[in-house]
């Protein structure tokens, strides 16, 4: 492999380890955020506009970043050649970046409660973001190396 195709394949995992984790991270604390705002005494109207700010972040920003990022990082990428080594990165930190976001928002909400982070440990072992994102990262690919291969 050649080595700037090993420091790409580098930066599409920690691409979206990354975009999985903050997206893990503000999932995890949507779950949370209901509880975290009425122990506060905040009305049910804020708590219920800060839920869909938060929803409409991980909804609208995230895949547009994730899309622009994978296809500035797929220009430099060979995807024919690395298509199944693209998949396995995609999908893997993914998951672990999901999984380790769904593990950080308890303890930033609640601090060190047991209780809280094995909840969030049950939840994370579903993933739910990584699938999508994981489509949005693979069409940000695909759609550079198509662009790359008209040039």
């Amino acid at each position: 492999m050649e080595p700037v195709q090993k420091r790409t394949s580098r930066l599409i995992f920690a691409l979206i380890f990354v975009f999985d984790l903050v997206f893990g991270v503000l999932d995890g604390y949507r779950e949370f955020l209901p509880l975290t705002l009425r122990s506060q005494e905040i009305s049910l109207a804020s708590v219920g506009w800060y839920m869909s700010m938060v929803s409409a972040i991980s909804f609208v920003v995230s895949p547009v970043l994730l899309f622009i990022a994978m296809y500035l990082v797929g220009r430099r990428f060979d995807l024919k050649e690395k298509l199944a080594s693209a998949i396995v990165l995609l999908l893997l930190g993914g998951y672990v970046g999901e999984a380790v976001g769904h593990l950080i928002s308890p303890l930033i909400v609640f601090g060190l409660n047991y209780d809280m982070v094995f909840a969030s440990l049950t939840t994370s072992l579903i993933p739910t973001i990584t699938l999508s994102n994981f489509f949005v990262a693979f069409t940000g690919l695909a759609t550079a190396y198509i662009r790359y291969l008209e040039r």
